[in-house]
């Protein structure tokens, strides 16, 4: 038996197997990552939802495509090559993506990131063949399941984490500047308020609101804004003829005694 296939001696076993489930590891975990944040995604780069699900169709189209023909690239020129190949392009589109400025220049990123993931995926059990002794071969497959599994569901708690400490983030930092510069506008909060829609009169209480019944045709009506209306752009309060402190049915003046 050639004893390079029948595994790693113990140190350089452990160190192979912690390489190739790191890898695997991130590639399971980075498609629940982004289901998770997808709607912050859609929402901080002014994108449509039917636009932004191509973020993650993306890395899956371009692993279910290149699965196959890298798993047979690494018979003709190496395992170890291809898993190198696989992840130093899945880091570098990683590094694209986070700097991404656009959805095209995303989804772009996230496209090689599913090349470079399938290039980790296509050969990892093939390396575990060479890592592992043939006794324990099934020990290795385990823990390669278990990892990917592991992973797979750890993945929407890991995304909900990153973004409640990235939030909390950003809002501490625009404290901060607001504290450092009390004139700044937030541009957020400034192409929001840009965006709404202006009030009808209704919202703006200046509409009349009440119904007069048919005998109360010659009282005035009031609109229910605090006693105000709007006459020619000016509001002007209604005057209370009678005092507080007056009795009804008097006029307000006094009563000379008999």
């Amino acid at each position: 038996m050639d004893p390079a296939e029948d595994g790693l001696p113990i140190p350089r076993r452990y160190w192979a197997i912690l390489t190739l489930m790191v890898g695997v590891a991130l590639s399971c975990l980075d498609t629940a990552l982004v289901n998770v944040a997808l709607p912050r995604i859609a929402r901080d780069l002014n994108s449509s939802p039917a636009d932004s699900i191509w973020v993650v169709n993306a890395y899956q189209l371009a692993v279910m495509i290149s699965l196959l023909p890298l798993a047979s690239f690494g018979d003709i020129f190496g395992y170890r090559r291809v898993y190198r190949f696989g992840l130093v392009l899945y880091t570098s589109a990683a590094l694209i993506s986070a700097l991404a400025g656009s959805l095209e220049m995303l989804t772009l990123g996230r496209a090689l990131q599913g090349l470079g993931a399938a290039g980790i995926m296509s050969v990892n059990t093939a390396l575990i063949r060479y890592t592992y002794p043939r006794r324990q071969l099934g020990r290795g497959i385990a823990l390669t399941s278990l990892v990917v599994s592991t992973s797979s569901a750890a993945g929407p708690t890991v995304a909900a984490a990153i973004l409640s400490i990235a939030s909390a983030v950003a809002v501490r930092g625009q404290r901060a500047d607001r504290h450092r510069h009390p004139g700044a506008v937030d541009a957020p909060a400034a192409a929001h308020r840009a965006e709404r829609p202006p009030l009808r009169p209704v919202e703006r209480g200046i509409v009349r609101t009440d119904v007069r019944q048919p005998d109360q045709r010659h009282q005035r009506s009031w609109p229910r804004s605090g006693g105000t209306r709007r006459r020619g752009g000016v509001h002007r309060r209604r005057r209370h003829r009678v005092s507080a402190g007056a009795a009804p049915g008097s006029s307000g003046h006094a009563v000379a005694a008999d």
